[in-house]
């Protein structure tokens, strides 16, 4: 992202974890005028409606499938043109979290997910990429 970024003077970026120490780094590091980073829950904070694209990536395989479900609702209702979710093509059956804390690969365009209309995709090492156009 970083490279994406300073390589297109238009883009505007706001990345958002949990993790605060995380965030202060990367506030440190990396904020400008077209750059930020929050500090929120994204499970339950309130997206903004003004970005082009909603980027969830190595995110979904850290929690609940309710969880994910709800997540994916909540793109889906956003005015996002475009969100993009981390894809690992090579699963045939998504399990079940053991807990938070744990992880575990999922395969978005299968059940219980069923997001298989996929815009675009992006080949990255061992997953993909898969970036929706928002309805």
């Amino acid at each position: 992202m970083k490279h994406l970024v300073n390589d297109n003077l238009n883009i505007k970026y706001h990345g958002i974890d949990i993790v605060k120490e995380i965030i202060n780094i990367n506030n440190s590091l990396y904020s400008n005028s077209r750059v930020s980073f929050e500090c929120d829950d994204v499970l339950s904070c309130v997206y903004p409606n003004n970005f082009d694209l909603i980027l969830i990536r190595d995110f979904f395989i850290h929690i609940k499938n309710k969880d994910i479900a709800n997540t994916i609702n909540k793109l889906k209702f956003n005015k996002c043109k475009f969100f993009a979710i981390t894809n690992f093509q090579s699963i045939k059956k998504n399990i079940e979290i053991k807990g938070y804390g744990h992880h575990r690969q999922i395969n978005i365009e299968i059940k219980p997910f069923l997001l298989n209309e996929v815009f675009y995709k992006i080949v990255d090492y061992d997953r993909e990429l898969n970036i929706y156009k928002n309805a």
